[in-house]
């Protein structure tokens, strides 16, 4: 078997992404246990976001006008709390550790990014990287260690390769 380096270089050499480009960016790690975060989004990917954050612990409140069928069911098992309402006009986030901007509007994502940004709250915006003060990596919890891999949002793909090749090797 051949060691990390390798497969590490394999991926970089591979990627079309300049490893200067994360500059910025500190990766830290982020106690969210018992801590209330907001998803505005009823979508697949508010789904995927959503599994991430429970899988730390998180209190989670989901705001959308419509959900799909696993959120409906994380609710009504009460994981999660489901808003079924649209995002307002404004909306105070200071109650939030963290908030996450998962709809298919770039119209109320730009105002959930704008809001949490007024209340100097951590937000990601999911189909915009760099209009959030944080962008979620590719994890990988494997046997007490914690791993994240990030391209700064440029390659959330690359990211997700890169963490598959790692799952393999260690």
């Amino acid at each position: 078997m051949q060691n990390v380096s390798y497969y590490f270089e394999k991926v970089v050499m591979a990627s079309k992404i300049n490893m200067n480009d994360n500059a910025g960016y500190l990766p830290i790690c982020f106690y969210i246990e018992r801590k209330a975060c907001l998803v505005v989004g009823g979508g697949k990917v508010a789904f995927r976001k959503i599994t991430i954050l429970k899988k730390f612990g998180a209190v989670i409140t989901c705001l959308s006008p419509i959900f799909v069928k696993p959120l409906e069911r994380l609710h009504a098992t009460a994981k999660i709390k489901c808003v079924k309402r649209g995002y307002p006009q404004t909306l105070s986030l200071k109650k939030y550790a963290l908030v996450i901007a998962a709809t298919n509007d770039p119209v109320v994502n730009k105002r959930v990014a704008s809001d949490a940004k007024r209340d100097n709250v951590l937000f990601n915006v999911v189909d915009k990287s760099a209009a959030g003060s944080v962008i979620m990596p590719a994890i990988l919890k494997h046997k007490g260690m914690l791993i994240s891999v990030s391209t700064g949002g440029r390659s959330p793909s690359q990211a997700k390769k890169t963490r598959d090749i790692l799952k393999g090797v260690i």
